[in-house]
């Protein structure tokens, strides 16, 4: 086609000549020699197999197609200005879209202060929240789904980087008050039932730890997901294996850990995105953010 050939120096060239009604005023305006200026004029008739302007005593003449030429121009030009400001603004400036995904679990307690200081510091930056278990967040950010990830102890991928943002633990948990001593630990536990989410890595850590020393209730209670197992045991129903900060986040009724002897499994959160991913300011700070609010978290208890 024809358009494929239109260059937009030399679009903008044209409409400078066309302003001056000559190369001389037009070469002055635009900081180029009058020869480099002929040059790309030519240029341009070659590439549209027509004559833009007529050379006079007076000065350059616009012909008939160049008339239609340069209200096409105007439009071309402004287009591609308008594009090269939009850009401009997305690698430079703080705004965009971003996805940024995690667990439930980890969300509830940490992504309201998240989308909060994006708001106030961030306003042109739109925040999509993408939920799902830590693998599938992992999977998800690998396919280029989510930007930004908040795993627990994510898995090593040639494709990701990996920042920890804080460490947590999990453990056995109960609806207060839990009266003092190791024996009335294990009463507990073993009253059950076990409230659990199958298939965590840290709950088959913790139930094998269980095994071990025999204290692996008769009675389990699997479920989908860590805030199902918070509420049930919030509502009093058996022990909950919880991560600490799960555990004591949100107004759900107390929950207190199990103590004594019994195991507790450490845990790491981290934040995952693409090495290769594009590093505008805006994605800059949106990582920064994350790192911030995570940073600001108390220890985690139990």
């Amino acid at each position: 086609m024809v358009m494929a050939s239109l260059d937009p120096t030399q679009l903008r060239y044209f409409q400078a000549i066309a302003r001056h009604a000559s190369l001389t005023g037009a070469a002055r305006e635009l900081g180029v020699t009058q020869p480099a200026l002929t040059a790309a004029l030519r240029r341009l008739e070659d590439a549209l197999g027509t004559m833009l302007f007529i050379r006079t005593h007076e000065g350059m003449s616009i012909t008939s197609t160049g008339e239609e030429l340069r209200v096409h121009a105007l439009e071309i030009v402004a287009a591609i200005e308008r594009a090269e400001a939009a850009v401009l603004g997305l690698e430079k400036g703080e705004r965009g879209r971003f996805v940024v995904g995690c667990p439930e679990s980890l969300g509830i307690y940490l992504l309201p202060s998240v989308v909060a200081r994006v708001a106030r510091d961030l306003p042109r930056v739109e925040l999509v929240l993408w939920t799902g278990r830590s693998r599938d967040v992992e999977r998800a950010v690998v396919g280029r789904d989510v930007n930004f990830g908040i795993v627990a102890r994510p898995l090593p991928h040639p494709d990701l980087v990996q920042v920890e943002l804080f460490r947590d633990r999990t453990g056995l948990f109960v609806r207060g008050p839990l009266k003092p001593g190791a024996a009335e630990a294990r009463r507990r536990l073993l009253l059950g039932p076990l409230v659990h989410v199958d298939g965590l890595p840290q709950t088959q850590e913790l139930l094998a730890r269980l095994d071990e020393r025999g204290m692996v209730p008769a009675h389990r209670l699997p479920c989908g997901s860590l805030e199902l197992v918070k509420s049930l045991t919030a509502a009093g129903i058996g022990v909950g294996v919880l991560p600490a900060r799960v555990a004591c986040s949100g107004g759900a009724a107390a929950l207190v850990p199990l103590a004594g002897t019994l195991p507790s499994i450490p845990d790491v959160i981290r934040l995952v995105y693409r090495g290769d991913s594009h590093r505008t300011r805006a994605a800059t700070r949106v990582k920064e953010i994350l790192v911030e609010v995570a940073k600001e978290l108390p220890p985690a208890a139990g």
